[in-house]
């Protein structure tokens, strides 16, 4: 049986690249990983390389999968609102960024 969670706004995301990325951060920092950026400059490399054209587009910008997710922002720069999926005990289930009005893209 799935336990019921409950939807909480837990902060926001404020996005000055139009992009938001998902990941471990010892992939993007730090030397203890493989595929550990050296800089911002090299993380930007890897996305451009990996073609983020698409505003829709899901970029892997190291050399394995899972490593870390990047993804454009619906209005590009802005703060966006973070909401949690939280059981009884408080633990997050998922968590949903909004990039945009959802009566906004159907109006």
């Amino acid at each position: 049986m799935t336990e019921r969670t409950t939807r909480k706004l837990i902060g926001s995301i404020d996005v000055d690249a139009g992009l938001v990325a998902v990941g471990d951060p010892c992939y993007t920092t730090g030397r203890d990983a493989s595929s550990a950026v050296e800089s911002w400059l090299d993380y930007c490399r890897r996305i451009e390389s990996a073609g983020l054209h698409d505003p829709h587009q899901y970029v892997q910008p190291y050399e394995h999968e899972g490593a870390s997710l990047v993804v454009s922002t619906l209005y590009g720069d802005g703060s966006y609102p973070v909401y949690a999926e939280v059981d009884s005990r408080g633990q997050i289930h998922s968590i949903t960024v909004e990039f945009g009005d959802s009566e906004e893209e159907e109006g």
